[in-house]
């Protein structure tokens, strides 16, 4: 087949994956493996939703995901200020236009690839620039969907971006037939704000061991709580290897699909959805709302700036911005079988 393009949205395909990338915010609109009649990502079948929703369903967060608290941050000296878009106290995805909320470019495309990429002027936000980003996805006949990110400046700046993919599974109006591995023993425990107190602490004896596969559905049952916390994987200088590696395992009993995430970053934000609002509509007509999908998103460690003993996320001119992540799906009929 030959790749399509309109100019605001993109279909990429392989033998085994089809994904749809719209311009606006580089997002992910729909993930459908062959022979599957149900995308593997939320997402709204018109591009003219997104506009009209929050919860970055699918887009690249930045140009710094996650929090930066009180919406401040230091860089060789100079206090910088950004948009306080979170309860007007911390800073949240970069602002509330950041990469996620624009439109990018399509620049190049092949039959099973796209590259856009974004400029964000010196200053946008409150960041240094200005910064050139690309985002690359790309499906194979392996069954994997692989996303590059990259960042350029002309000067010091901060960069962290995110994929911020819903994922469920299944069909399923919820993920309580999911269950997940997190291969790291530590996480980041956070203050009420969602801001990380700084501490790296072991997951051992609490309800962030993920290490071992464990059932989702305690957290739709309610018997635990939602999580939006990031797991991480530093070592004892408080730095990580920059290598592609497994991260997690997410598998659904009901359609016997795995994901297998695999990243060069430090940090994985576990996000179980429960801020999706009530009531939305998504691809083929299903309903949407809290823990309809859930997000894990490879990034660098939240509020890095306030926090000297996580990785930096500092780019300059030297030494500029580089992401890879890779989606590796499979299916397990059997299991299907036997569970449904």
């Amino acid at each position: 087949m030959n790749p399509s393009s309109n100019g605001h949205e993109a279909i990429i395909r392989s033998k085994i994956l089809e994904a749809r990338i719209l311009t606006y915010g580089a997002s992910l609109c729909e993930l459908r493996l062959a022979d599957i009649p149900y995308s593997l990502v939320l997402g709204f079948p018109d591009a003219k939703d997104y506009h009209m929703r929050s919860g970055h369903f699918g887009a690249i967060a930045g140009p710094v995901a996650n929090r930066i608290a009180g919406g401040t941050a230091t860089l060789d000296g100079k206090m910088l200020s950004f948009e306080k878009n979170e309860n007007n106290l911390n800073t949240l995805h970069g602002g509330a236009l950041g990469t996620g909320r624009l439109a990018w470019t399509i620049v190049d495309q092949t039959e099973a690839s796209v590259r856009l990429t974004l400029t964000l002027d010196d200053g946008y936000l409150g960041f240094p620039g200005p910064l050139r980003l690309s985002c690359h996805y790309h499906v194979t006949d392996a069954a994997e969907l692989v996303l590059t990110l990259e960042a350029e400046t002309d000067q010091k700046s901060f960069c962290n971006l995110a994929s911020h993919p819903y994922f469920c599974l299944d069909d399923a109006e919820d993920f309580r037939h999911h269950s997940l591995q997190i291969d790291t023993s530590h996480y980041l425990p956070i203050s009420n704000e969602k801001i990380p107190t700084g501490r790296i602490e072991s997951v051992n004896n609490t309800t962030f061991d993920y290490r071992t596969t464990r059932s989702l559905s305690p957290l739709i049952s309610g018997t635990e709580h939602p999580i939006d916390h990031c797991f991480c994987w530093i070592n004892e200088n408080n730095d990580v290897p920059r290598i592609l590696r497994e991260r997690a395992t997410l598998t659904s009993s009901h359609s016997g699909i795995s994901m297998t995430v695999m990243s060069d970053q430090p940090g994985l934000q576990f996000y179980t959805g429960q801020g999706i609002k009530d009531g939305l509509t998504g691809h083929d007509g299903k309903r949407y709302a809290p823990f309809s999908g859930l997000c894990l998103e490879a990034q660098a460690l939240p509020d890095a700036p306030h926090q000297p003993h996580f990785p930096s996320i500092e780019i300059t001119p030297d030494r500029p911005y580089h992401q890879q992540t890779r989606l590796c799906f499979s299916q397990n009929k059997e299991l299907q079988i036997k569970t449904s």
